[in-house]
């Protein structure tokens, strides 16, 4: 196993490409010119590449030197992140929950659940991984999160995944769209119209394109986009049609710069849930997330 890369040597590494200046990282280090010189050195010997190439009085990045670059800021970062978890940690009656969910429940169905949870541990410290775009299983896979709130995973035996709700889902177009005046969705002319969806991983997009299959419809889709805001900010400007849950987009609704219309005879639905791994004792704050969710499904709808 290779040894670690010192992690002082990366700091004053990631330092010395945004300055391009020995001088000026070694102030922000309180450390001397030569001493910041010797650990580059030191870095680029023990990689066995060259890191740093001078261009007039200032340094700039071999290829080399950009490939630890980008590794070594995401690094540090996650080193922070070690650090104040840690910290946090330390305090009496501290309790974390590192949650994975998609902006959307955060905003229709975390919140309430969250001053809920306040009450019953006001030392909470509460750890949101944005969903939008990765699958459940990945955010678990990494350990970024505990639990995940959103749409019913593929099916996978490493984990348990807990139903809460089913939802309507529903094909959303700009007032302006064609189908918007006619209050229905024309079938004949679903497979002319444009449809931005999330990328081909993205569960609500499999539902989708699985539901018009049965009807041998192919949806041309002209974007993909794995944030639901994104996606309904595009639709709003007329460059598309899309399909989403009635939670997701009640607010546009009651503004009245989206209309939401049924996809056809049959309903599309969406089952969502909390996933964990299987097998995984959940802690009485975890518990408490998931009960305090099921009261809450209800209301979302």
């Amino acid at each position: 196993m290779e040894a670690p890369i010192d992690s002082r040597q990366l700091k004053a590494f990631v330092l010395l490409a945004k300055t391009g200046s020995y001088s000026e990282t070694g102030k922000h280090l309180f450390l001397t010119q030569s001493a910041v010189s010797h650990a580059m050195r030191t870095l680029e010997g023990d990689l066995g590449c060259r890191l740093l190439a001078r261009l007039g009085r200032r340094m700039t990045l071999t290829e080399a030197g950009e490939a630890l670059f980008h590794h070594a800021q995401s690094i540090l970062k996650e080193m922070e992140r070690a650090r104040t978890a840690l910290t946090s940690l330390n305090k009496w009656g501290f309790q974390r929950l590192r949650l994975g969910a998609e902006t959307a429940f955060c905003r229709q169905m975390l919140l309430p659940v969250f001053v809920r949870l306040q009450k019953e541990y006001p030392h909470l410290l509460l750890r949101i991984e944005s969903l939008d775009g990765t699958e459940a299983r990945a955010l678990l896979e990494r350990n970024s999160a505990d639990i995940v709130l959103g749409d019913k995973p593929r099916r996978d035996d490493r984990f348990e995944f807990v139903p809460l709700g089913e939802s309507r889902l529903h094909v959303v177009v700009a007032p302006s769209h064609p189908w918007a005046a006619k209050g229905q969705v024309v079938r004949a002319d679903i497979a002319r119209q444009g449809f931005i969806l999330g990328s081909g991983a993205n569960n609500l997009r499999k539902l989708t394109e699985d539901y018009f299959a049965e009807d041998q419809i192919v949806l041309n889709v002209v974007g993909e986009i794995d944030s639901a805001a994104m996606i309904k900010e595009f639709v709003q400007q007329g460059l598309g049609a899309t399909v989403l849950p009635a939670w997701g987009i009640r607010d546009e609704l009651t503004d009245g710069s989206l209309v939401a219309l049924s996809p056809g005879p049959r309903r599309l639905t969406q089952t969502w849930g909390l996933t964990h791994w299987r097998g995984r004792t959940l802690s009485p704050l975890e518990s408490a997330l998931v009960n305090f969710c099921k009261d809450t499904a209800a209301e979302v709808g």
